[in-house]
């Protein structure tokens, strides 16, 4: 939304990159490193984030309620998207789980 929001930015726009940074953390995989360097210009790298809505992709086996979280940190309408604290929240909450068995 900064892009194309006038550059316009909030707490909301904050969660969506903590977002981006969690799964870079635990994928080691620079988001959207393939489609910068696949078929796509600069421009249609960010017409393909911004209005079509792409998101990167997880592995499977990163626990469901990890997919979870950075689905409601990336959603597209900044108001729909977790609160920090209740990023926070939810980040705790699956690390009391403890690792994949």
């Amino acid at each position: 939304e900064i892009i194309d929001s006038s550059g316009f930015h909030s707490t909301q726009s904050d969660v969506y990159s903590l977002g981006l940074v969690l799964s870079e953390v635990a994928t080691g995989v620079v988001p959207f490193e393939a489609m910068a360097f696949s078929i796509y210009s600069r421009t249609g790298l960010i017409e393909e984030i911004c209005v079509n809505g792409s998101r990167p992709t997880l592995p499977e086996h990163l626990p469901e309620a990890f997919h979870e979280l950075l689905g409601h940190m990336w959603e597209k309408i900044p108001a729909r998207r977790l609160s920090a604290q209740d990023a926070v929240t939810f980040l705790e909450a699956i690390q009391a789980e403890g690792p994949p068995t």
